[in-house]
């Protein structure tokens, strides 16, 4: 339980920052495709964060690369949507899955 609250928090926090503020001033000053990847970067990067907390490198610049992948799906459905609900939705899920998996020690089956 104390997960999925954590999880919540985090996604309400992400898409606030990143979908709810950045992306819409940007988009207010420059636009839709500028705001959407300009958000998404800077959403990717903010991840270092982890690297700094002792995270590897590698794993780092991968999670780096895929937060900002996921940034650009959740700022393409923020603007489409013109809402950040289904981005949290999705951010959180996401991280519901992810610490799950590395809290329960098991690894995703390989298909």
């Amino acid at each position: 339980m104390a997960t999925l609250l954590l999880v919540i928090f985090v996604g309400v926090f992400e898409e606030t920052l990143f979908r709810g503020i950045v992306l819409h001033g940007l988009e207010i000053r420059f636009g839709p495709i500028i705001a959407l990847l300009g958000s998404s970067v800077l959403f990717g990067s903010m991840h270092y964060v982890n690297w700094v907390g002792g995270q590897d490198l590698l794993s780092t610049h991968q999670q780096v690369i895929h937060a900002a992948l996921s940034g650009v799906l959740y700022g393409a459905i923020a603007l489409r949507c013109r809402s950040i609900w289904p981005g949290v939705f999705l951010n959180s899920l996401w991280d519901f899955t992810v610490c799950e998996w590395c809290l329960g020690g098991r690894q995703p089956s390989a298909r």
